[in-house]
């Protein structure tokens, strides 16, 4: 299990790693870890934005008939974008209501590139 699950994760990263430092992919490493940052909205409120897109469909006669793989990737791309929204205007003013002192996205160094 170490070895089937570990080494090729451990390499996974270990390339984004070096990608990300020689080339210019700061800009999608940041809007990963603003998107990361809305996962635990995501987790809460991902079962009831399924239900309610499954109930949608179901209600609806032509939505119906959608091929399941695009509703999944539309449904997906809805809830991401909900839950970032949501953690815009109501987790992270309120985490930094609670401790004004910390912030709560802390702000990546830039990438130092080395001169060729």
């Amino acid at each position: 299990s170490a070895i089937s699950w570990g080494l090729p994760s451990a390499i996974l990263v270990l390339g984004l790693v070096a990608w990300e430092r020689r080339s210019a992919a700061a800009r999608t490493v940041i809007l990963a870890g603003r998107l990361g940052d809305s996962s635990y909205v995501l987790y809460l409120i991902h079962t009831l934005l399924v239900t309610l897109a499954v109930e949608g469909a179901l209600a609806l006669p032509g939505l119906s008939s959608i091929a399941p793989i695009a509703a999944a990737f539309v449904v997906a791309g809805a809830a991401v974008g909900i839950a970032h929204a949501l953690h815009l205007t109501i987790e992270r003013p309120l985490m930094q209501r609670l401790n004004p002192k910390r912030t709560v996205l802390p702000v990546r160094p830039p990438i130092i590139r080395e001169a060729a």
